[in-house]
């Protein structure tokens, strides 16, 4: 089944009115309770007005070319959309104007009210009433109960994911416009945070380019520091340097944003230098003594750290890879999980187990960075090129470069001019020789030499006396 815009609008008025209610409530309901919204929607099929026999018909007829997916128990049949094509049929009523009246539909029915027969709260639902609030530019408070709502059902998802969640996994520049003043901001921000975790779909280049207009558009107004840092985030990871410096010029995030760039053009110390004081600022910021810088900048921090030589340093990215593996159900927990395992190769504790079946493309990425730093296995090529090619659609630099310079290390010396070009164009290097993992001999030498350093005898008052 093709589940696409175009498909949706080729279906009957009777079969697109089913779906799109279906689809706008978030909620898997049974027949009975479909009828009753039907009957308030007024719908007719074959100009008689919807009745039992009608929407059995109807229904079958839909669940037989998968147009529902059909959810049965022991008590009930119960009837949703494919999630595929939820944000499709929702793009479709905005098109087309009836995305308020739909959800008048839905609220005179009964089928939105938050107390009453039809009231089942659950994830799902307070997902959508978020995506219906966001959509129908409703005010902070109104946006703001449904996303605690949403996020008390699932606890260990942050407010970035929530809104992402809500408008994903298809949306365009139209629903961005209807969000209210207050809030696109906020949203935005959030949206920009989860770009990285989505490169095949081009989301990350649509929301740079509608955020370069959007700041445009408000010259001569204030723009948040926080969507300021997410946009330069956003544009080091595409190797837009320049950019990203320029977005965060005097703000709150530039220390954080010059130590990226400082560490991709390979000077480490700087770039270390620039990092701790930024953490620091942000921290005091959030008010938040554990708080984690967001975005891809999180990952580079962590790899200044280990690449620095002073125990302290490396202790301190051990610590904060710690905060950042307590969130078990985050998209990119694989990655911190990869660095992780980086740090215990390094002390000679730990294998590399292989995550190729993470669908991050950065966490693929790391794999295959650290099969190289530790030596232990390689990335098929297969893979590199793929990332490659999803790197070049998305617009990602850092994807590009990472991913040719290691299939140049296996072999494929003609993507060595991609490398270069990235180089020439701007300043990122190569991660390829940013670790060498020691055997374990040579970490317990080393533990062993440190140990039994000479110390400078300590002078005592009574040696001085004995001396005179």
């Amino acid at each position: 089944m093709n589940y696409s815009l175009e498909t949706y609008q080729a279906l009957s008025v009777p079969q697109q009115t089913v779906l799109a209610l279906l689809a706008i409530s978030g909620k898997t309901i049974n027949k009975s309770q479909l009828l009753h919204v039907l009957r308030v929607a007024h719908l007719k099929i074959d100009h008689k007005a919807i009745d039992d026999k009608r929407l059995t018909a109807l229904l079958a007829e839909m669940s037989k070319k998968y147009h529902l997916e059909v959810i049965s128990s022991y008590s009930s049949v119960k009837y949703k959309p494919h999630k595929k094509w939820r944000n499709y049929i929702v793009h479709a009523c905005l098109m087309n104007q009836s995305f308020d009246q739909l959800c008048g539909v839905l609220t005179e029915s009964n089928l939105l009210a938050e107390s009453g027969y039809y009231y089942d709260v659950d994830y799902e639902e307070c997902s959508a009433r978020l995506r219906i609030a966001l959509l129908q530019g409703q005010s902070w408070d109104s946006v703001h109960t449904w996303l605690k709502r949403t996020q008390a059902r699932h606890t260990h998802q942050s407010v970035d994911r929530s809104y992402e969640i809500a408008l994903g996994p298809i949306y365009y520049s139209e629903w961005l416009a209807r969000i209210h003043p207050s809030l696109i901001e906020e949203v935005l921000t959030a949206l920009l945070n989860c770009a990285r975790f989505q490169l095949r779909s081009g989301r990350m280049a649509f929301l740079s380019d509608y955020c370069l207009t959007y700041i445009a558009t408000k010259a001569l107004q204030p723009i948040s520091p926080e969507l300021r840092f997410q946009l330069a985030d956003v544009f080091v990871l595409s190797g837009r340097l320049t950019e990203a410096l320029a977005l965060c010029q005097d703000s709150d995030y530039d220390l954080l944003i010059q130590a990226a760039v400082h560490l991709l053009q390979n000077d480490v110390q700087k770039a270390v230098s620039l990092f701790i004081p930024g953490l620091k600022a942000l921290r005091q910021i959030k008010a938040y003594r554990n708080a984690l810088i967001p975005g891809f900048c999180s990952y580079l921090y962590v790899m200044a750290l280990l690449r620095s030589s002073d125990a302290k340093l490396r202790k301190q990215a051990h610590t904060y890879l710690q905060l950042a593996l307590k969130d078990t159900e985050a998209p990119d927990y694989f990655l911190w999980t990869q660095l992780d395992t980086l740090v215990k190769v390094q002390a000679g504790d730990a294998n590399v187990d292989k995550t190729d079946s993470d669908q991050f493309l950065l966490t693929q990425l790391f794999q295959g960075l650290l099969y190289t730093w530790t030596e232990l296995d390689q990335c098929t090529p297969a893979l590199l090129k793929d990332l490659l090619t999803y790197g070049e659609e998305a617009g990602c630099l850092f994807l590009v470069q990472q991913s040719a310079a290691l299939l140049v290390h296996m072999g494929h010396k003609e993507h060595a001019k991609r490398v270069s070009e990235i180089q020439q164009q701007t300043g990122m290097h190569s991660c390829l020789d940013w670790f060498k993992c020691q055997e374990a001999w040579e970490n317990q030498l080393s533990a062993l030499m440190h140990l039994y350093l000479p110390v400078a005898p300590l002078i005592t008052s009574t040696t001085k006396t004995g001396q005179k």
